[in-house]
């Protein structure tokens, strides 16, 4: 219901408000009013590239903690959004991938399949392997799907920091650690928060804030905090 909400008021709100009914007609019928080229052309739009890049990055940053074992991993503070569209261009060349929808499915797929692995890689390499999980393969095949999301992500809507720093925690202290909850807790979660964020940032000032500045000024306190915590328990 929340995402729905949050979805309704995206395609509502900005510099021109415009009303739950024109939103409607907009969306089922082919009318031809100004409101009806905003909503269709530009909101409906830019929507739909927000909830996918939602997915790509809350993915690639539950992937990057597990990985890494690390709670402060996130693809925009350790660069990886920068250079991760090399791995679109790697999708297109060699699977035919012509759109970041194409790239998210692809990247996506992948990590599911990773999660079950991901639940012992968590407790360290030698118990990992232990429980019969190929680390290398695992570690090898995690870094090229965090690329692939943090890439399509990051061409669909642009780099935006923190998002995949904070969704994974919420979704960890939602549904557990096991991994397949978490990647799946994800795309429940992102989803609300970016657009959460992007209606923030159409309502503070007259014009629009920059999604990334919105998600910037929420995560940066998740951020000292977790780093404070991590001090207190002597991991820095």
């Amino acid at each position: 219901m929340l995402l729905l909400l949050l979805l309704a008021l995206s395609l509502m709100l900005g510099a021109k408000s415009i009303s739950f009914h024109d939103v409607t007609q907009a969306l089922l019928t082919r009318c031809s009013s100004a409101d009806c080229i905003i909503v269709r052309d530009a909101r409906l739009s830019r929507t739909l590239a927000g909830l996918l890049a939602c997915v790509g990055l809350g993915a690639a940053g539950a992937l990057m903690q597990s990985l890494t074992r690390n709670p402060l991993a996130d693809p925009g503070i350790l660069g990886i959004n920068a250079r991760a569209s090399f791995a679109v261009v790697l999708g297109i060349a060699l699977f035919g991938a012509d759109s970041p929808a194409d790239w998210l499915g692809f990247a996506f797929s992948g990590a599911l399949l990773l999660a079950r692995s991901l639940n012992g890689l968590s407790m360290g390499g030698e118990m990992a392997t232990a429980l019969g999980t190929r680390v290398a393969r695992t570690q090898l095949i995690g870094l090229l799907a965090i690329a692939l999301l943090s890439g399509a992500a990051t061409a669909a809507v642009g780099p935006i920091a923190f998002v995949g720093l904070m969704t994974p925690h919420l979704a960890r202290w939602l549904f557990g650690n096991d991994h397949r909850w978490i990647l799946l807790g994800t795309i429940l979660i992102k989803p609300c928060l970016l657009l959460a964020a992007d209606i923030l940032g159409r309502a503070l000032v007259p014009g629009e804030l920059r999604v990334s500045i919105v998600t910037a000024i929420l995560g940066a306190p998740m951020l000292i905090v977790l780093v404070r915590r991590k001090i207190g328990r002597g991991a820095v």
